[in-house]
């Protein structure tokens, strides 16, 4: 972006990496370290050396999974991989010991080490070809956000950083002009140290040197890590297409003094950058521009909306015994308060399977009843009341369950109705699919039954909600409600529970008297080994 042109770039972003976290950089993290982050956060990310025109390059390149590699070479890394497990067990030309790792080679390379039947994996000797080094893992994400915009200038990310000399403590401001009206969420931005202090502001006005009109702020933040961190505002700020807007991040290293990350490639935003050794006053800066992010919401206007309501996406409920998806759709332009006519609800239809998978546009006062021979096409699967959200979800069932044997599609659509009889407005037809994620299908007669939450039924519904969930084995649980910004609006169980399944009832206004507003919540799992959530939709 020309630097004349915008003090900001904004994109849409779909699954989006929140808080990235380094462990290591050219010098290799311990077998102990990285053992740690593997059993606390998930798989991590390493870069290693694979050959270069050598003998290891071959035996690399030709590996077929079948035992475990060695090499004791010192060579810098040259490749990525992740590695997603180890075996103290696992007996190599080195001696004992293993990391089990997938690479990016495809399924056809390597072999299935340990991880069903599926190729592209490898195992390799502890300390081997700088295992471990530039090593990293993400601590935070979330998922695709159709309404999501990030506003920032450093188009390379952090490539450099500055800093006062002697002091590890230095504050950055970056301006940026919002392109439409936005709801800013989170403020975001790189560390290259483990931090002792940050504290992340945005202000309305700058002038002279100095802010004014503090619009919110979070303080007192640190990390252990260096990485790309997101921090939430805990109430959101609206802002007007180009009322330009201020993000100040303050970082105290713990010993490194050059706090502010940084990119020096591509243009600069000319006037959008600016540093303090205190905050007090601000000077320009001209060498770059300042790692400094904000991400928003199209939140208040939703962005491009129109009469029919629009499927976004309808995905794969994870973690489940298969058999339901999750359509998510965006609403209405009547879908607010003295519209005319107004949308009162949203109705979800599922293309029944009998029929063949031709989709007509048809209309009817209860919605798109396209008639087959074998009567109507489609059939009304759930409801949900419309309540001016961007974005509506409903958990609904499919036809049948996709497999390696092929892919079972449903297909979908979404009707906007408004109290008037007749008068509704249809989406597109959307397909997806869903899987037995928890591999029930298939399972033996002597084999262990896996922990699993169920979608909780009716979804959506008022209450009396019946949660179902299964235990592998006797364990301490915590079964849990939150809203959609992450606070628990309920503590359904806690305590020890046995093996198999269980099931809990709620009420979301029984337990403190006041009845919850309707909305999409989520009901979360919690055991000593892992944690499963899904979605609950109430409804008024």
């Amino acid at each position: 972006v020309p630097a004349n042109v915008a003090c900001n770039t904004s994109c849409p972003y779909s699954k989006t990496l929140l808080d990235w976290r380094i462990i290591s950089t050219d010098q290799a993290a311990s077998v102990d370290v990285l053992k740690a982050y593997l059993q606390t956060y998930g798989p991590v990310y390493t870069a290693m050396y694979a050959g270069n025109g050598d003998a290891w390059a071959t035996e690399f390149q030709d590996y077929d999974g079948s035992y475990t590699l060695y090499y004791g070479g010192l060579q810098l890394s040259n490749h990525a991989v992740m590695i997603v497990g180890f075996d103290d067990d696992l007996v190599h030309a080195g001696g004992q010991g293993a990391w089990i790792v997938k690479n990016s080679w495809g399924n056809n390379w390597g072999g299935p080490c340990c991880y069903g039947t599926e190729g592209g994996y490898f195992t390799i000797a502890y300390g081997s070809a700088r295992m471990g080094s530039w090593s990293s893992f993400i601590y935070d994400w979330q998922d695709y956000d159709p309404n999501g915009t990030l506003l920032y200038n450093d188009e390379a990310g952090c490539v450099g950083s500055v800093g006062y000399a002697g002091s590890p403590t230095c504050w950055g401001l970056v301006k940026f002009v919002p392109p439409e009206d936005l709801r800013l969420e989170r403020v975001e931005f790189w560390t290259l140290d483990i931090t002792e202090d940050v504290d992340v502001y945005i202000y309305d006005d700058f002038s002279g040197g100095s802010t004014s009109n503090l619009l919110a702020s979070e303080l007192n933040h640190s990390f252990e890590n260096a990485g790309y961190h997101s921090i939430e505002l805990s109430t959101p700020v609206d802002v007007s297409s180009g009322d330009d807007i201020y993000a100040v991040v303050k970082v105290r290293n713990e010993s490194y003094f050059y706090p502010m990350p940084n990119d020096i490639f591509g243009p600069q935003a000319a006037g959008c950058n600016y540093l303090s050794p205190t905050g007090a006053s601000f000077s320009p800066w001209s060498g770059g521009d300042l790692c400094i992010r904000v991400r928003a919401s199209e939140d208040p206007s939703c962005g491009s909306i129109f009469e029919e309501p629009g499927i976004l996406d309808v995905l794969d409920i994870p973690s489940d015994n298969g058999g339901y998806v999750e359509v998510t759709w965006k609403r209405s332009i009547y879908d607010q308060e003295e519209a005319t006519p107004e949308v009162t609800r949203y109705k979800v239809w599922r293309r029944r399977k009998e029929t063949l998978p031709i989709l007509l546009t048809a209309g009817s006062i209860d919605g798109p009843f396209e008639h087959g021979e074998s009567g109507p096409v489609w059939e009304m699967v759930g409801m949900v009341p419309a309540i001016g959200e961007c974005c509506y979800a409903l958990n609904t069932a499919t036809e049948c369950d996709s497999s390696a044997s092929g892919t079972c599609w449903t297909y979908f659509c979404v009707t906007a109705h408004t109290g008037s009889a007749g008068e509704h407005y249809d989406s597109a037809a959307d397909r997806g699919y869903s899987v037995d994620n928890l591999g029930m299908l298939g399972r033996g007669p002597g084999d262990q039954i896996t922990t699993y939450l169920s979608v909780p039924q009716p979804n959506p519904g008022e209450g009396g909600f019946a949660i179902e969930f299964g235990l592998s084995r006797s364990d301490w649980v915590q079964l849990e409600v939150y809203d959609i910004r992450g606070r628990r609006v309920a503590a359904l169980l806690e305590g020890h529970a046995e093996a198999g399944p269980h099931s809990v009832t709620w009420d979301p206004g029984n337990s403190s008297g006041l009845r919850l507003s309707p909305g999409l919540y989520f009901v979360r799992l919690l055991t000593t080994s892992e944690a499963r959530a899904v979605k609950l939709i109430v409804m008024d």
